[in-house]
This record gives C-alpha cells, sequence and structure tokens, in this order.
C-alpha cells in the first residue's frame, strides 16, 4: 500500500505499507533509486509525478518504521509506556498522536481514581488495550 499526508503546497509525506523478515536499511546515495523502484508499478497520476520528482534537488528522507501492538501489562513497576512506545500505528490512520493523548488522559483519571499505583496501571491498560487493538486492526485491514 502507498499513500500520500499533504504537509504543505511544497512538500508530501509519502508513504509506503509493507512487511519484511530482515531489517531494511538503505543507504543514502541509493534513496532516490529505492522510492522510484517502489513507485514504479503504481499507475496513478499523483504518484507517477511524485516518481518524476524524486532526485530532482527535492529533500527525500527515508527511514523504515515498525509499527507494533505491545502486549499487555504496559507497565512494569512505576514505568508506563503509552503512545508510539506500546502502539504504533500505520500512516494512514493518522491517529498516533491522537491515541497518545488519550493514553495521557485515560493514565490521568486511573491515576486519581485509584491510591495503588498497581491498580490504577493496570485499569489504565484494561481501558486502553480494546480500543488501541481496534484502530491497529482497522489499519492492517487492506493490507
Amino acid at each position: 500500500m502507498v499513500g500520500a499526508l499533504p504537509l504543505s503546497k511544497e512538500l508530501c509525506y509519502l508513504f509506503f505499507l509493507g512487511t519484511t523478515d530482515e531489517t531494511l536499511r538503505v543507504a543514502q546515495d541509493q534513496v532516490c533509486d529505492y522510492v522510484r523502484n517502489l513507485l514504479d508499478p503504481f499507475t496513478a497520476p499523483e504518484l507517477i509525478q511524485a516518481a518524476d520528482l524524486v532526485g530532482q534537488g527535492n529533500h527525500i528522507s527515508y527511514r523504515p518504521f515498525d509499527v507494533l501492538m505491545m502486549p499487555a501489562p504496559w507497565h512494569r513497576g512505576r514505568v508506563v509506556l503509552l503512545g508510539d512506545s506500546v502502539h504504533s500505528l500505520t500512516p494512514q490512520m493518522t491517529s498516533g498522536g491522537g491515541m497518545a493523548i488519550e493514553d495521557a488522559l485515560v493514565l490521568a483519571q486511573e491515576l486519581h481514581r485509584s491510591h495503588d499505583l498497581e491498580t490504577a496501571l493496570a485499569g489504565y491498560c484494561v481501558r486502553r488495550e480494546a480500543r488501541v487493538k481496534r484502530i491497529y486492526d482497522i489499519g492492517y485491514a487492506h493490507l
């Protein structure tokens, strides 16, 4: 899957979703060719235009990322995870920041509600896991 999120009139966040068993690293001097090869099979006019712009003095920042959903519990002792550290989502969902804010709000509510830290952190996990899993699964629904 390929997608694009406009950042301005001149900039675009272009992403490719795919899976690989090996860690993917592309040398900086090979990034333009690599991105053009990724775009080559697509026939949408916008993607053909994007491929034509690769390497023509335009900045290309390429880096792979891992999409993950950590199993519960999301805490150990007094350390608790939230946001991308526990559930990074696919970029076409554009919901990573919002989910992190929701995590923070629920965590604060649970800490306020309970005087016992372990109970509060377990409550945070219980309240967040199903919602995050739903968004995570939707992100992969069309892959």
